[in-house]
């Protein structure tokens, strides 16, 4: 996994709960209410609706877009 970081594109709403050791990918859009674990990674240009959660070790491949209330505990969009 890379180094824990946000994005300088990414925008997280202040609403939004980021875990340690979480990964933000360039042009990443994380909406109000959503919930996100420790030790994830979201690669560039994901878009997360409104109260999403996102459990721990879960990775976000490139290109994703996660609708409202969705709930993962596992890896989501692989390639």
């Amino acid at each position: 996994m890379l180094s824990p970081e946000v994005h300088s594109s990414a925008v997280i709403y202040p609403t939004a709960k980021i875990g340690n050791e979480v990964c933000v990918g360039a042009n990443v859009v994380i909406q109000e209410g959503v919930e996100i674990g420790k030790d994830v990674c979201i690669h560039p240009n994901v878009l997360i609706y409104p109260q999403v959660r996102i459990g721990n070790h879960t990775v976000l491949h490139a290109n994703c877009i996660i609708h409202e209330r969705t709930q993962s505990w596992y890896k989501l969009c692989n390639s």
